[in-house]
């Protein structure tokens, strides 16, 4: 007994180091911490992990309780938010309230072990080949890396979402701090959430920007051609754009049906060879590019232009998008941190079978949720399917059912966030009576964080101020004509 709360006591003792803020650095302190954590609490023979996060400061006493921040994707990195100039102001804002803790959740960024593998190399064109063709490579892969590191010793079942929820408590021990607050993005919403219905005696509050509730990991097809028909009608009303393209919704079917009949050629760069190639672009490869980006309130006034132009047999909008994600593709490679929360966080048999119907309709089809979850059958079994959570008080839970919480949460959506839309939140907030919803107009998925009125009302929030009646509303998407979109993506060589 004397040896194993030994072995507790040294695994949650922070190692601090210095850290240079390349930001801020004026007004801000920042130290980098390390903290071990068991891999799998109900195997400690499985080994650990260590986290990594970094701590700012301002000088003064602090009454609130520590602000840990959660960042989405899965896989994006919390300490990179130190290094992100445009957040400074922000963090800076909320440390003069309480310390801030940018977490690298396990397996991202300076967190380790990092169970990620480099991409097969695979030409050009198989990156935007159908996805009937895409699916059995992606679970091929994801299967090799689970070998690889299976191989190392490193056991893949232990990177799920009920695991790095419990990391969230031995970080608060970890300080010394009775209780946490949470700041979260995205996916780090749905995390946020676990760690509430786990642990909810040991958070004060928290603010969750674009939530993803229980039941979200997966997505709903058909939300995606709302999200167009919404756009859509405000595209018909934009004077740029409007006159020429007053249905995307029916431009993009009779897109899709010319990709089908023959795909249009599209000439990108390889940025790592530094050289010319030619891809060609179906119908499948268009909707993942639409996908990656019809809820981003920068990327999504384009729409209008770049299926004109792609009707009209003109690929030069259409290049730059692709390029980007030909060029993010490049250094991808499998990572088993992100394939393992998203199957652990997995979803009902309802909104499985929901989903499948919705694909036999949707304009989108089936390419919304990727080689999910099929995928997930290349991860090593894990007891209970992540289906089970511990609720607060000990009593076992769905991990998809709905949290009863009286934690003050300020749940923070955008009107044009087809990537979690505001319905989701409110799904969330139903079972929170002491929760409150402050919905963003006009904000999409990527507007909500950088947004200097969301933030002034989220340090508002965290001082304890009321916020209840606050209104944010950003200005109405300028959707771009043709020639305007050009410009942008194309022609002043910033594709």
């Amino acid at each position: 007994m004397l040896r194993m709360l030994t072995l507790a006591i040294t695994l949650l003792m922070v190692r601090w180091e210095p850290f240079e803020l390349p930001h801020g650095k004026d007004v801000l302190q920042a130290q980098l911490g390390r903290i071990t954590v068991p891999l799998r609490r109900s195997r400690p023979e499985a080994g650990s992990v260590e986290l990594a996060f970094v701590r700012l400061q301002t000088p003064g006493e602090k009454r609130a309780a520590p602000i840990v921040y959660l960042a989405g994707g899965p896989s994006a990195s919390g300490v990179g938010a130190a290094r992100n100039a445009y957040a400074i102001p922000t963090l800076t804002r909320l440390a003069q309230i309480a310390d801030v803790i940018l977490l690298d959740q396990r397996g991202i960024g300076m967190s380790s072990p990092k169970p990620t593998c480099a991409g097969q190399a695979v030409p050009p064109q198989d990156r935007f080949a159908s996805s009937a063709e895409v699916l059995p490579r992606s679970v091929a892969a994801t299967r090799a890396c689970v070998e690889e590191w299976t191989a190392k010793g490193v056991d893949i079942a232990g990177f799920t979402v009920p695991e790095s929820a419990e990391d969230i408590n031995d970080l608060r021990k970890a300080l010394g701090a009775p209780k946490v607050s949470l700041l979260a993005h995205s996916y780090g919403t749905f995390l946020a959430l676990a760690a509430i219905r786990a642990h909810g005696d040991t958070i004060e509050r928290a603010a969750l920007i674009a939530t993803a509730g229980p039941n979200h990991m997966r997505k709903l097809p058909l939300m995606l051609d709302a999200q167009l028909a919404k756009l859509s009608l405000l595209a018909k009303d934009d004077p740029s754009i409007g006159k020429e393209v007053p249905d995307m919704t029916a431009l993009l079917r009779r897109v899709l049906a010319k990709l089908e009949r023959e795909p249009i050629a599209v000439r990108i760069t390889d940025m790592k060879k530094k050289e010319q190639i030619e891809v060609r672009i179906g119908p499948d490869a268009l909707r993942r590019i639409l996908i990656a980006d019809i809820g981003d309130g920068h990327d999504f006034p384009v729409f209008p232009a770049l299926l004109l132009t792609i009707e009209r047999g003109d690929p030069s909008i259409l290049a730059w998008f692709v390029e980007k994600r030909y060029n993010q593709a490049i250094a991808s490679g499998v990572d088993l941190m992100h394939t393992g929360m998203r199957c652990s966080g997995g979803a009902t048999a309802n909104r499985d079978r929901e989903i499948e119907l919705e694909e036999q309709v949707s304009i989108f089809g089936s390419t919304l949720n990727g080689s999910f979850p099929e995928v997930c059958a290349a991860l090593p079994p894990n007891e209970g399917g992540g289906r089970l959570a511990r609720q607060a008080g000990g009593t076992p839970a769905p991990l998809n059912s709905m949290i009863v919480s009286e934690l003050p949460i300020l749940f923070i959506s955008g009107t044009l966030d087809s990537n979690t839309p505001p319905y989701q939140a409110e799904e969330v907030r139903w079972s929170m009576p002491r929760a409150m919803h402050l919905i963003v107009t006009n904000a999409g998925h990527e507007d909500l964080e950088p947004s200097e009125e969301v933030q002034a009302v989220i340090a508002d929030y965290f001082a304890g101020k009321d916020v209840s009646a606050r209104r944010v509303v950003l200005p109405t998407p300028d959707f771009r004509s043709v020639e305007e979109a050009k410009r942008e993506r194309y022609v002043d060589g910033n594709h």
